[in-house]
Order: structure tokens, then sequence, then C-alpha cells
């Protein structure tokens, strides 16, 4: 401290800084790097730590004793899961088979063959619709690792449906 009227002046303790305005040590504020924030100035003698903050989509703040913000990586839009947060880096699912990304890019949800994982966050694997002739419906979309099969029912009597076979004929 160093108030009026003293005879020397004392530097503050580690973790303070002298506020100037009036002549007392203050403790140095702590950037909330839960929230993606930074010390981009250092704590010093005489000046409070000055606090950046990451903005994702753009950047997040890689570790929290970081001096600085990371770049976020760039996904294309389909292969994006879970996108970039303050704190978290996107994730690019390039696995097509991969229905959602784990924060580690390594891991995913891979469902059975004839079982899609549905998007909204869902994470249990759901049976995919079949489409059967026998009631005169037909796959109009196959299901995917993230959507169902889309099916058409043929309206009688304007529509019937038609069984195409893959056999040929031999001479």
């Amino acid at each position: 401290d160093c108030r009026a009227g003293a005879a020397q002046c004392s530097a503050c303790a580690q973790g303070y800084f002298l506020e100037m305005a009036t002549h007392t040590c203050s403790l140095c504020s702590q950037c909330d790097a839960a929230q993606g924030a930074y010390a981009a100035v250092p704590c010093a003698a005489t000046r409070n730590t000055v606090c950046g903050t990451c903005s994702p989509p753009q950047q997040y703040l890689a570790e929290p004793t970081a001096a600085a913000c990371s770049n976020c990586t760039m996904c294309p839009t389909s292969q994006l899961h879970p996108p970039c947060t303050a704190t978290t880096d996107s994730v690019c699912c390039t696995d097509p088979h991969c229905a959602n990304c784990s924060a580690e890019a390594t891991q995913c949800t891979v469902c059975a063959a004839a079982f899609f994982l549905p998007g909204g966050g869902a994470s249990l694997c759901t049976a995919c619709s079949v489409c059967e002739a026998a009631s005169g419906s037909y796959t109009v979309a196959p299901c995917t690792a993230t959507s169902d099969a889309v099916c058409h029912t043929c309206v009688p009597p304007q529509q019937y449906l038609v069984e195409l076979s893959n056999s040929s004929n031999s001479s």
C-alpha cells in the first residue's frame, strides 16, 4: 500500500495490484475460462487483469490457461457435430456410417443394419421402417445411419404397385 502520509510504499502481495486512484492493493481479477475468457493482459504491479473472450463459432479457448483463442475447425455443415463452443473445438465426422460423434473425433455411434440414429440429440438406435409390397407400399428413400426409410403407399384404384423383376430373358 502507498497511502497518503506513509513514509514508504510497499509492494502488493502476489495476486494483487496497486489501485492508483486509492493507493490500495486489490485482488487481481480472474478470467472465467469456463465461459471462454482468458487473460489477454495479465495482472501486474499497477494493473488489473484484462480479460479477452473467445467468440464461437470462429474461436474457442483450447485450455483454461491459454493466453489466446484458437481458431475453430471448419467442417462442411453435413459433417459438423458437435459445433465449436467457447471452450471446445468443432468435431468433423467423416465416417459415413457415423451417426453421432462424441467430443473425441474417433468415437461415434454406429447403428446395426436396419437401424438408424435420429437427430435431435437422440442416443438410441431406432428400427428402420419397412416398406411392404404386400400392403402396396414401396421405398422412396432408403434408411440411412441418420434417417428412417421413407415409404409411399399406392392408393387403389388409381394406383397399384407394379413389381419389377431383375431377371432377363435368355435365348
